[in-house]
């Protein structure tokens, strides 16, 4: 199973550090040179930019989004089958191997991991090889249903399935998939800010995009995509966070840290983690 990151909004404060995990280091200037394709410079991280502040660098990342904000006009079959690609192209251009996974997603209103973990987004259903998603996440949609093909394709690790995502999609020539990289980005930089206890996550987060100087357009379409959650949702989130703390440590993570804080820690210091490919699921 795995859970996008708008779907922890409600319970992951992401105030825990974690140790960056060994890997391979990014090219040099790989995003640069991305962001120089499009020609502009708002794209382009500032110099010394891993130095900013938190409230630095959450304006840099309003910037961005209120320069190329870009409605989605695909089906979900259509954004979906293109997140695929530029999953598996990231891939092969990182490793050399051409891992092709199905495409399938699916939008289910109730499911046993919905019913479990009712604060998560999405999850990888490995045994009829889909995508499920619990919620309908708007702009974020792209960056979460990257974030499970990585599992589809055999990142069972919570950070490596947020890096692969990211730099999937941050490199994407596709304004719609980029654009979700940088909201993911700017989530978990506002979550990181705020040091959110538990059960408010999802009320700070919105209450801070509601006062940021975003576009009307993208801020009212990030606001929607994070409805209040219901009662039994707050509570059984309670009673089963620590168990995806749990689930996630067991695979070698960090915790639920590794959705925000620990996937930060490893953009500012420009690294990737260790890609090791499981062909098991396939």
């Amino acid at each position: 199973m795995a859970l996008g990151l708008a779907g922890l909004l409600l319970l992951n404060g992401c105030s825990k550090e974690t140790q960056p995990i060994s890997g391979i280091n990014q090219p040099k200037n790989e995003i640069q040179i991305a962001d120089n394709e499009r020609n502009t410079p708002n794209y382009l991280y500032p110099p010394l930019y891993k130095l900013f502040t938190k409230e630095d660098k959450i304006a840099h990342l309003i910037e961005i989004l209120n320069n190329i904000y870009t409605p989605n006009k695909y089906s979900r079959e259509e954004l979906a089958k293109g997140v695929n690609e530029e999953v598996t192209d990231y891939i092969e251009n990182l490793t050399g191997k051409k891992i092709e996974t199905s495409a399938s997603v699916v939008r289910l209103r109730y499911s046993w991991v919905g019913l479990l973990f009712p604060f998560a987004s999405a999850f990888y259903d490995d045994k009829n090889n889909r995508i499920i998603l619990n919620k309908d996440r708007g702009l974020l949609e792209p960056f979460i249903l990257a974030h499970e093909f990585a599992h589809a394709k055999g990142y069972e690790g919570e950070l490596e399935a947020q890096i692969t995502a990211y730099f999937a999609l941050r490199t994407s020539n596709d304004p719609i998939m980029f654009q979700s990289a940088i909201l993911e980005e700017l989530l978990c930089n506002i979550i990181v800010l705020e040091k959110v206890p538990i059960a408010q996550s999802r009320d700070k987060v919105v209450n801070f995009i509601k006062k940021a100087r975003l576009k009307k357009e993208p801020k009212e379409e990030i606001i929607k995509s994070m409805p209040p959650p219901g009662i039994y949702e707050r509570a059984v989130s309670i009673f089963t966070s620590p168990r995806l703390d749990h689930q996630i440590r067991s695979l070698g993570g960090n915790g639920i840290s590794d959705y925000c804080s620990g996937f930060l820690i490893h953009l500012d210091q420009l690294k990737r983690p260790e890609y090791k490919i499981n062909r098991s699921r396939d």
